[in-house]
């Protein structure tokens, strides 16, 4: 399995939600979402992969594309290549790629910030730095797509 657990805690995060609040927007229980979270079934201490209907579930109620859940979870393996940085048509959303870009991040044990192995707080503050980045150009472009509209009536 990928990192699912991890990046559930995140995204959940990101989407300021409860686990209960979470738990009901995708339509399972708030202690299966804990155990998802933890990835480690309480009751035999084996780790927990959920079912592609659930991670269809999950994909929808977190907008996230279903081929980066289920890659999360183990069901379809990641492969990189050399042109594994060339964004393919289909991949011209902005937050897929940033969804590509932290699952690299969160999978990587070995990364480096400033040739010093980076820590899980300095990663996580990238993640939210992109996060707020994307956010902020939303707004912005929000904005000017607006005026552009609006400037476009006006002809």
């Amino acid at each position: 399995m990928g990192n699912l657990n991890g990046w559930l805690k995140l995204r959940r995060s990101e989407l300021n939600l409860s686990l209960r609040d979470a738990a009901k927007l995708i339509g399972i229980s708030h202690s299966y979402l804990s155990t998802l979270e933890k990835g480690v079934d309480p009751r035999n201490v084996l780790a927990v992969k959920p079912t592609p209907e659930t991670l269809k579930l999950i994909s929808s109620t977190y907008d996230v594309p279903y081929d980066f859940v289920m890659t999360l979870s183990g069901y379809y393996e990641l492969k990189y290549s050399e042109d594994s940085l060339v964004i393919q048509d289909d991949e011209k959303e902005v937050e897929t790629l940033l969804n590509k870009v932290k699952y690299i991040f969160m999978e990587d044990d070995d990364l480096t910030l400033s040739g010093e192995p980076i820590t899980k707080e300095a990663l996580e503050s990238i993640i939210d730095a992109l996060n707020y980045g994307v956010s902020q150009a939303k707004k912005i472009n929000t904005k000017f797509k607006s005026r552009k509209d609006a400037n476009e009536l006006r002809l």
